[in-house]
């Protein structure tokens, strides 16, 4: 809608000079603002404890892009109009121009007080320079395709995604900091630029097999995704089957059982409990049932309960995090042996363990009772009640654990708490409950990473989608409006026929996309037990501020500045006013 609006600003010609082009400078100001709006509220996100309000945010823009406008126009007016490279080489200045005003309003005691002030303030120079380096990649790859003959064309769509790929690997190293922020992050940003600069080369050569070169590599992109979603997630699929049979009112979804087994930390490996954590790294609406199961798990002081994590993680330690492929113990079902038997059977002991489901944990049962049903939605969780009786060392209460009686003429002498039978059985019991406890939390370890993998496949599925749908509105808007003559490719919107076949070509990519989203979402959901399109509407509803003001900054880049008023590198089109 803002670019749309700004083409709806008459702009003269530019061979008429900059005093002329009053009305270019006003949208340029515009442009400018929203951009920096969208910069500024980045800082807010990623830098935890800076004081930017709401009105703080609109007035430096506001303050800022009119300043960086006033600059631009003296350099017009004292050298060339247009400025060759306007937007690259007038984005550093606005930047540097926007952190030094937030430095003196500010001041420094408000900076000081920020916690790990330096780590956050590098880490987010280093994203936002990530994101700039951006808006140099992608308009030289778009030279290059506009410059090499049809067949190499096909090759540069084929390397596209490679390029993509190695964007992505520079922005998750610089901002693995944001853990399950990191996927808006990714795709926001490569993907949107993957999606529009795609769509911008299939504007200028009509062929149905850019087309089919895009869907395809989108699609083995996805395949390449899930076969490592399935891999990696083989010990919480396999452990949700088995609790599926052996509780099937509760365990018929992995979600379902993981927040169970989140629930009951004590049915989890101490030594890894810390590794997860149990708030995001941004605060949501969560019900008061929510609320008061975090604040009970954050009791416990078990889990990671900061919010925030100034640590950083390589590629490899990123990659690598939750990837327990292999199970290297088999799944404990109800069919298994937790203590081996020996040759004499049934003792008083053993039966209480094969008569209930004994947690052999110091020798305690447990019996899990829901007090409301499980939901779906991760904000709407009951809490498991755990009961725990303790069966004692030397005799055991039979009647606690509803053991039948026993007939007279199989009566067997009482166990002597000290037999080298009864510690075997210990023994047995404890590394029975080692390797249960690993394996619970290696399901845990691995739903978690299942999620996040999820979302980030169906936020790029759902990018994909999206933006070729919003370059057809815009190119039929552009169409009605007279600033259509000032882009460098306007016989494309000009002309009925070759407008019509674009529109044709983009439309089928957009269709592809939306057919590949269906079936990620189908499969996941039947493959997996989750949904993807809930997960992509929890991310566009949470962070809403963020995906809008990232999607908007990228289409005024690459949309609304191609335009002749911006210049070209040898300003062969300016009109320098000394002369």
């Amino acid at each position: 809608m803002i670019v749309v609006l700004a083409e709806c600003l008459p702009l003269r010609p530019p061979a008429e000079g900059s005093a002329a082009n009053y009305v270019f400078w006003i949208r340029h100001s515009c442009m400018l603002l929203f951009m920096l709006l969208g910069t500024m509220m980045q800082a807010k996100a990623w830098v935890p404890g800076l004081p930017l309000s709401g009105r703080r945010l609109l007035g430096f823009a506001v303050g800022c892009s009119a300043v960086a406008t006033v600059l631009d126009v003296l350099v017009a007016e004292l050298w060339v109009f247009p400025i060759p490279f306007m937007v690259v080489l007038g984005a550093p200045p606005a930047v540097i121009l926007m952190m030094f005003t937030i430095w003196c309003v500010l001041g420094r005691d408000a900076l000081h007080d920020i916690p790990d002030r330096a780590f956050y303030l590098r880490r987010f120079f280093q994203l936002l320079a990530v994101q700039a380096s951006l808006t140099t990649i992608y308009p030289a790859y778009r030279a290059l395709f506009l410059a090499a003959p049809s067949y190499i064309r096909q090759l540069l769509m084929v390397l596209l995604p490679v390029l993509d790929l190695a964007l992505k690997n520079v922005l998750a190293a610089c901002g693995s900091h944001l853990e399950d922020r990191l996927p808006e992050v990714i795709v926001f940003t490569v993907d949107v630029f993957d999606a529009l600069y795609a769509v911008l080369c299939m504007r200028s050569d009509n062929s149905f097999v850019l087309v089919g070169v895009t869907a395809t590599m989108n699609a083995l992109t996805m395949s390449l995704t899930l076969q490592d979603m399935h891999r990696l997630s083989g010990a919480a699929r396999e452990n949700s089957t088995v609790k599926e049979r052996r509780q099937g009112y509760a365990m018929e979804m992995l979600v379902m059982a993981t927040l169970r087994l989140l629930q009951t930390p004590e049915q989890l490996d101490p030594s890894e409990l810390r590794g997860i954590r149990l708030l995001s790294g941004a605060q949501h609406k969560l019900s008061d049932a929510s609320t008061t199961l975090l604040d009970a798990l954050a009791a416990r002081a078990v889990y990671n309960n900061d919010r925030r994590t100034s640590t950083t993680m390589s590629m490899t330690q990123l990659k690598d995090r939750y990837a327990s492929v292999a199970m290297d113990e088999a799944i404990l079902t109800d069919d298994s042996d937790i203590t081996a038997r020996p040759s004499r059977l049934r003792t008083p002991l053993r039966r209480c363990c094969y008569a209930s489901k004994v947690d052999p944990v110091g020798g305690t049962r447990k019996s899990t009772q829901l007090t409301t049903p499980l939901h779906g939605r991760l904000g709407n969780m009951s809490v498991a009640s755990v009961n725990t009786q303790a069966l004692g060392t030397g005799g055991v209460d039979l009647k606690s654990v509803g053991r039948a009686p026993c007939p007279a003429a199989m009566a067997v002498p009482p166990l002597q708490p000290y037999t080298s039978e009864a510690q075997g059985a210990s023994t047995r019991r404890d590394i029975a409950a080692n390797q249960l406890h690993r394996q619970n939390t290696r399901v845990v370890r691995q739903t978690l990473q299942l999620l996040f993998n999820n979302e980030y496949l169906g936020l790029t599925a759902y990018t994909q989608c999206v933006v070729p749908v919003i370059y057809i509105g815009y190119m039929a808007c552009l169409k009605n409006m007279p600033n259509r003559k000032y882009y460098a490719d306007s016989r494309v919107v000009e002309d009925a026929q070759l407008f019509t076949d674009r529109i044709r070509l983009i439309s089928v990519l957009a269709g592809l996309q939306l057919a590949s989203l269906l079936v990620l979402h189908t499969f996941v959901t039947r493959h997996f037990a989750v949904s993807t399109l809930y997960q992509v509407a929890f991310v566009l509803e949470t962070q809403a501020t963020l995906v809008q003001s990232k999607v908007t900054s990228w289409l005024i880049f690459s949309v609304a500045f191609p335009l002749e008023h911006y210049g070209e590198f040898s300003g062969r089109n300016g009109v320098n006013p000394a002369v």
